[in-house]
């Protein structure tokens, strides 16, 4: 069993969006994670993108409990 509990903040501004996530995960993993986010499109045809995370969010239990990571997607 795995709970998780967080807090983030974004900051939207009109061509740049910044988004930060921590979180703390307790029961049989305990581990902390974060997110960080940033999209930057000061010309409408062309939008930088950029992400890291460490210890994912969307890492299967399963894994982690055998000491696999996981990176996020890319976007499509």
């Amino acid at each position: 069993m795995r709970y998780r509990s967080g807090a983030g903040f974004e900051l939207a501004l009109p061509d740049l969006t910044v988004e930060a996530i921590g979180w703390n995960n307790e029961g049989d993993i305990s581990q902390l994670g974060a997110s960080l986010a940033v999209a930057l499109a000061a010309d409408r045809p062309l939008a930088l993108r950029s992400r890291a995370e460490y210890f994912a969010g969307d890492t299967p239990l399963r894994a982690v409990l055998n000491g696999i990571t996981a990176t996020p997607r890319a976007p499509a």
